[in-house]
């Protein structure tokens, strides 16, 4: 014994272990001291000796290959993949081994002598036992276990060049034999371990070819399908696209893409593979191999005849997850993702790749919430009441402690990394010190509280709950700072925009609440989505995501207004003004050098504007006489008036009105002002500017106002048109009483002299008050009648170029084309940039076509004007891609990039991709697509989604669209070859104009409105035979019948059943070529109605009612869309589509089940 503690390894417990190993098996008795005292003195020799004993006995290129081939593994060897690759190298005889000669010697090997390979295996196994390796039965996978064991091998063996190389051949061959058995590359008995060890040995090997060869096969994904090991199929894609850098092969991303985007799809329902393949564009090779595949085997598939022929863009990177996610977090560098799960695993995640670190096994009761503390610490909440904090880069616990007596409901940490928040149901917010386990401050809210978020710059957080409330509290003293009240329903989260003066509250009910915090002043409320608002979170350039319970991301503008077109004429000049006509149907721009354009409603449908020409001088001010007569000013002081009835317009007078530029005009009943640069503002009657006998010359202004001590920039009358408020260069806004101009001359009736530290550049009354802005970047509120201020409006960092008022709000643009609204009281409301360029004019008015919407006209120096709707939430872009709740979005604080989790097990990495500005061409659907309908000739298409919008196609692409309300677009049939019925808000008629059509102008015109919105909505809409009446499915379980010639109605329920009406739903109805409906009905059991429809209009029962057997146990509310086959050889089968994402044909006359197509 002493002589074993004279060694310089015996402190060490394997040097001990492998030193009595040794002497077991080769010591006699009476040499033992010998034998130890030759033995070397370190662990690191010891191993070396013992292992030049393997080699003294088994030889030094069996030890060598056997070692070399379990170190480079990952997951170690089984007794029979070992003897596979011993017998492969024996073939190859020590030859330099290529893969293609290797996998060819693999099969035709005879086999490794069985004697000497059990001898050294059990050479082999006590080494391995002796360093550590747990005892494990006969037949095991072998291991390299340890570090030192590893080390010794690399030291020994790794020192002869492409030794480690041939490893991973001989390992890439074997695995290759297993995959593809016998050799036919159909890979249709080839095992789960095999598919999923290949590729890392083929990209160590260096054979990329051969490992792109694999990831472009269908059969090889389908096998991956097969075996449930698709999620597990973006590692090799990661590595290959790793080792081949910038030289990727388009092929080989094509096929990452795809398998991205039908991931979720193709492992829920495995038989739509070849399906979705096909659906690929017809030049790429998952196209061509999918319907080889399909053809070859007799499979019946659906052409897409007018599909893309450009692949899609993926949006994000799909991680699938081993548990159902419950929480997420992003580290600060945004470099790694932590998402926490209901077993208590946490998952690290590369944000850049998608591909998971590692794991940790955490002692919670399942993690409910996680937070990054540092780059090197992640917090976890759990549903026990529980806090841990773990390190990241050693994996193991730092801390842990019972913080809350219920559920860790969320947690966040302050932008300066110091505290950490947390809330629980059991009414506690508790703020901690970063990294320590006891709370610094605590505050009892008197109810479960499910949401935290702290300001990104003052010291306040935030908390929301079950009491419908949001509070904003002070972290030094936890005193109340602002509290937020009214919501529909408890508070699920909330979130500060990254400037901090907005905050966001999502409800249980599914609607967003946008809150000027400070004020407590609630922007704006909106539904977002059906069912629980999950999350809502801030990006870092102010848009609002968004999911919840309906299995929908959605992004957000994350502030009111909403782009609704933008106008642009052929001709490129700065647009300096714009004027709404009276009713809001037209708007009249005046140009720099270009005269007068006026553009008509629809604006989104670019129908061509009109030209009012005039001396190509410069128009700054426009205003209507009425909804046909036109005044514009321009620059060299004359007045304009047009006809725009006429086509093109005419030009009835042109006056000379100043003696310099017209630079604003304003219109009551019985007047028009101008105002001048000359420093007078001049009346004119009406009624002598209307079309008349009168030459221009006898033309002569009413009256001329002089007060101004310099240039009249702008100039409003009130409602009642008894004063003119007029505003100039000289600071100064003069109110004058025009009464009765007819009678005595006007005169001042309030003046406000140096009211602006600036010129004042625009003024417009709101009521009984006077709101003027000016080059100081301020709007004010005056009350005429004291001549005081009552309000300054700040927020402007630029001259302001126009102001107007709408429905208690106060709206300004500034020269850099920001656009700011408040209240009356002085919150502000929204903030954007309304023109990219420099602005020089805005005008508000009301659009009659969208329920008298406020509209926002502004106009630019590059000549386009944006029409926008400045106090409407912007609809959604629609994220899709999870398939059920989504429960927890974590956004990176370094980049656009953000990683949401769902209840169907994955994670999805998106990344948001810049888009050029402005509308340009037609808007996609922003969500679901409700409802489709063919024309009788084939020529169109129309399709409708859920917000409502009309989406009219020809020969495969978009032509126009169209809002025909707010609500969901349940039906829609051709009544004709050019009518739509449309079924929305109510039931209209629509009508498609082909000159517009063909020349991309247009076309979708609201014809009549049959129906006002009722009670029962529409579920289907059939017209038997065209031209005819349309037969409309109820949700209440009846028929409306309508004939359109005669507009006429006729509604009927079929006679009473053994069932209730109650059960009655109509959920499809179609007709066939005799006009025989077929109305598919019944929500327990499905049944087919066949009915004619008579001379007077009215539905006739054609024959008993017959119950349709879908599937065993499958109620008919599964079914959503049934279409019958036509033709002999299928008569009495039909296709039908459930809500899952299949079709299925079936022949209820010969089958009793459906099969897949």
């Amino acid at each position: 014994m002493r002589l074993v503690l004279l060694k310089r390894g015996s402190k060490q417990p394997l040097y001990l272990m492998l030193l009595t190993q040794d002497l077991r098996l080769f010591a006699l008795y009476e040499k033992l001291s010998e034998r130890i005292q030759k033995l070397p003195v370190s662990l690191p020799l010891l191993l070396q000796h013992l292992l030049g004993c393997l080699e003294q006995d088994h030889g030094l290129e069996l030890v060598a290959i056997a070692l070399v081939s379990l170190w480079a593994s990952r997951d170690g060897l089984t007794e029979r993949d070992l003897y596979g690759i011993l017998a492969t190298w024996k073939e190859l005889s020590g030859a330099d081994i290529d893969l293609e000669e290797a996998i060819h010697a693999g099969r035709r090997a005879g086999g490794y002598p069985m004697a000497p390979f059990f001898d050294f295996l059990r050479s082999l196994r006590g080494l391995l036992r002796a360093c550590g390796s747990p005892a494990e039965p006969p037949g095991s996978r072998l291991h390299l276990y340890g570090t030192p064991l590893r080390t010794a091998v690399e030291k020994r063996y790794l020192r002869k060049p492409g030794l480690d190389r041939t490893a991973h051949v001989l390992l890439a061959a074997h695995w290759w034999k297993l995959c593809d058995p016998d050799g036919s590359r159909s890979f249709r008995n080839c095992e789960a371990e095999s598919l999923t060890a290949l590729p890392y040995h083929l990209v160590q090997s260096g054979c990329l070819d051969i490992l792109a060869s694999l990831l472009t096969d269908l059969r090889v994904v389908s096998a991956h399908v097969r075996l449930c090991l698709l999620p597990s199929l973006s590692e090799p894609y990661a590595l290959y696209e790793g080792a081949v850098g910038s030289e990727h092969d388009e092929t080989v991303a094509s096929f990452r893409a795809f398998l991205q985007r039908n991931m979720d799809l193709v492992s829920q329902n495995p038989s739509l593979l070849l399906q979705q393949a096909a659906n690929e564009p017809e030049s790429s090779a998952l196209c061509w191999q999918a319907q080889a595949e399909l053809c070859g085997n007799g499979r019946r598939f659906l052409k897409w005849i007018n599909k893309p022929q450009e692949a899609q863009e993926s949006m994000s990177l799909v991680l699938p997850l081993p548990a159902t996610p419950s929480s997420v977090s992003v580290s600060p560098s945004g470099s790694l993702a932590a998402v926490g799960t209901v077993e208590g695993t946490i998952h690290l995640l590369d944000m850049k790749t998608g591909q998971e670190q590692k794991s940790l096994l955490s002692n919670c009761d399942g993690i409910s919430a996680c937070v990054f503390l540092s780059e090197t610490s992640v917090c976890l909440g759990a549903f026990d009441g529980r806090l841990e904090l773990w390190s990241v880069r050693e994996g193991c616990r730092l801390m842990g402690s019972d913080a809350h007596k219920a559920q860790v409901t969320d947690c966040c940490i302050s932008s300066d990394s110091r505290l950490l928040a947390t809330v629980s149901l059991d009414g506690f917010i508790k703020l901690w010190e970063s990294g320590r386990d006891c709370w610094t401050r605590e505050r009892d809210c008197t109810c479960p509280l499910n949401g935290v978020t702290f300001h990104p710059a003052d010291q306040l957080v935030a908390t929301g709950g079950w009491d419908r409330t949001v509070t904003v509290l002070d972290v030094n003293d936890m005193s109340v700072v602002s509290e937020m009240k009214g919501h529909d329903a408890a508070i699920r989260c909330i979130s500060f925009s990254s400037v901090g003066n907005v905050l966001a509250a999502g409800s249980l009910a599914g609607t967003i609440c946008l809150w000027s915090w400070r004020e407590a002043v609630a922007l704006c409320t909106f539904v977002a989505h059906s069912g629980c608002v999950a999350a809502a979170r801030f990006l870092p350039g102010g848009k609002l995501i968004t999911a919840g319970e309906d299995a929908k991301v959605q992004l957000w503008t994350g502030r009111l207004g909403e782009l609704w077109s933008t106008l642009q004429p052929p001709a490129l000049s700065a647009a300096l003004c714009a004027a709404p006509s009276p009713d809001g149907s037209r708007l009249a721009v005046g140009y720099h050098s270009d005269d007068v354009w006026v553009y008509h409603q629809p604006w989104r449908s670019g129908v061509d504007p009109t030209h009012c020409k005039g001396n190509r001088v410069a128009v700054c001010s426009l205003a209507w006489l009425d909804n046909l007569f036109l005044v514009g000013g321009s620059n060299d002081g004359s007045l304009y008036i047009w006809n725009t009835s006429d086509l093109p317009p005419s030009c009835l007078h042109k006056l000379q009105g100043h003696e310099r530029a017209v630079t604003g005009l304003a219109v009551c009943k019985n007047l028009v002002a101008s105002t001048s640069d000359d420093f007078t503002v001049r009346l004119w009657l009406t009624e002598t500017l209307r079309p008349s006998s009168a030459t221009d010359t006898s033309i002569s202004p009413l009256a001329t106002l002089r007060g101004h001590t310099a240039g009249v920039t702008c100039c409003a009358f009130g409602l009642d048109g008894c004063y003119l408020a007029t505003g100039g260069k000289d600071r100064a806004l003069f109110l004058w009483d025009v009464k009765d101009p007819s009678q005595k001359t006007p005169t001042v009736w309030r003046s406000l002299p140096f009211c602006h530290r600036d010129w004042i550049s625009t003024c417009a009354w709101t009521g009984p008050v006077l709101l003027s802005g000016s080059h100081d970047c301020t709007v004010c509120l005056w009350d005429p009648q004291t001549g005081k201020c009552l309000r300054v409006f700040l927020g402007h960092q630029s001259p302001i170029c126009g102001v107007t008022s709408e429905n208690g709000h106060v709206i300004s643009v500034d020269r850099e084309g920001m656009l700011v609204a408040w209240d009356l009281q002085g919150v502000e409301k929204t903030r954007f940039l309304a023109h990219p360029g420099r602005a020089n004019h805005c005008a508000g008015f009301r659009d009659q076509t969208e329920g008298k919407t406020c509209m926002l006209a502004v106009a630019g120096s590059d000549g386009t004007v944006n029409i926008w709707k400045p106090l409407t939430m912007e609809q959604p872009q629609v994220l899709s891609g999870h398939s059920a709740a989504v429960c927890g979005v974590a956004v990176s604080p370094a980049s656009s990039s953000f990683l949401t989790i769902a209840k169907d097990k994955t994670a999805r990495l998106w990344a948001l991709r810049q888009k050029d500005g402005g509308v340009k061409g037609l808007p996609e659907h922003r969500g679901v697509i409700t409802a489709v309908a063919w024309s009788p000739e084939g020529e169109f298409a129309v399709s409708g989604g859920e917000h409502g919008e009309l989406t009219l196609w020809q020969e495969g692409k978009a032509v126009t669209t169209a809002k025909t309300g707010s609500r969901c677009i349940s039906a829609l049939a051709f009544t004709s070859p050019h009518t739509v019925l449309v079924a929305s808000d109510g039931i209209s008629l629509w009508s498609i104009n082909t000159s517009e059509c063909e020349a991309g102008t247009g076309g979708l015109t609201q014809k009549t409105l049959l129906l006002p919105a009722g009670k029962a909505s529409v579920l289907s809409a059939c017209v038997p035979v065209p031209g005819g009446p349309v037969v409309l499915g109820l949700t209440d379980g009846a028929l409306l019948v309508i004939g359109l010639s005669a507009a006429n109605f006729w509604k009927s329920k079929r006679k009473k059943m053994s069932w209730s009406y109650g059960d009655h739903v109509c959920f499809d109805i179609s007709a066939s070529k005799e006009g025989i409906l077929h109305v598919w009905d019944s929500r327990k059991n499905p049944c087919l109605f066949k009915m004619r429809m008579t001379h007077s209009g009215k539905l006739r029962e054609e024959e008993n009612s017959e119950p349709i057997p879908w599937e065993p146990r499958r109620p008919s509310i599964w079914v959503t869309v049934v279409r019958l086959v036509e033709g002999e050889a299928r008569t009495g089968s039909f296709l039908f589509g459930p809500r899952s994402p299949e079709l299925f044909l079936h022949d209820f006359e010969k089958q009793p089940s459906p099969s897949r197509p």
